[in-house]
């Protein structure tokens, strides 16, 4: 549920490949909006700091 990969560390994946089915039109919106939600759910955990 969080778009960690399994059994690997600070690795996340993000886009329409993590969807279980495919839909009858574009994802590009609905990817976009999970990828703003990671980044709302890695936010806290890097301190605020640049890579």
């Amino acid at each position: 549920p969080d778009l960690c990969v399994h059994g690997t560390e600070n690795l996340y994946v993000c886009g329409a490949s993590v969807f279980p089915t495919s839909g009858a039109l574009n994802p590009t919106l609905t990817a976009l909006a999970l990828t703003l939600r990671l980044a709302d759910h890695l936010e806290p955990q890097s301190g605020g700091s640049a890579p």
